[in-house]
């Protein structure tokens, strides 16, 4: 199942992101990455900032089906503050783009001195000429570069109770899914998050 990112931009008068999202967008979309956005014009499938700031009113599915996300910090507002917090208490991956001369706003610049936060609150500089390579470096530190994609190959049994059947064909029918892709997806997302284990995964291979 492709990753997806959640492209948060800021428009101009006539609704438009600005060239350099633009670039950012579809690079995303040339690795195989799904890309959703605020802006209809950088996903096919176009969802409000607000939209996923608010997700819990639809049992915070929306946000838990998004890997990670990149935020255009063109401009401040209260959706894309929401958004920040979200995906650092779920320890999901944010890439804030602050424009060349803009200063990063205090409670911000507070998040990235916090130990709990700076592992995932990347802040870089939207200069041009480092634009794309921000946007590379932040897909590896994801690993979904479709080379290093993993394709499901074991078969696992596993014997579960009445009560953790009914609740995984529960959240799998509310998010879409198999209740096979639903598990799964839910230990890879605990697998991103163990760093210990990360740097055992990397000594072994």
């Amino acid at each position: 199942m492709s990753l997806k990112i959640y492209l948060a931009a800021v428009s101009d008068d006539k609704g438009n992101p600005s060239d350099q999202i633009i670039k950012i967008a579809d690079f995303l979309k040339t690795t195989g990455v799904l890309v959703l956005s605020n802006i209809k014009s950088l996903a096919a499938g176009s969802l409000s900032t607000q939209e996923v700031a608010q997700a819990d009113s639809y049992g915070q599915i929306l946000l838990d089906k998004i890997d990670a996300f990149i935020i255009d910090g063109t401009q401040s507002n209260s959706e894309a503050g929401h958004i920040i917090a979200y995906a650092l208490f779920r320890k999901k991956h944010i890439l804030y783009i602050l424009p060349s001369g803009r200063q990063l706003d205090y409670a911000l610049n507070l998040l990235t001195k916090r130990k709990e936060s700076t592992p995932f609150f990347h802040v870089r500089r939207s200069a041009p000429q480092m634009l794309l390579r921000h946007a590379k470096d932040f897909m590896r530190l994801l690993s979904i570069e479709p080379k290093e994609a993993e394709i499901p190959s074991i078969k696992f049994t596993l014997r579960i109770t009445p009560k953790i059947d009914h609740y995984l064909s529960w959240r799998a029918s509310r998010s879409n899914v198999k209740k096979a892709d639903f598990l799964r997806e839910m230990i890879e997302g605990e697998v991103k998050k163990d760093d210990y284990y990360k740097k055992e995964w990397e000594k072994e291979r």
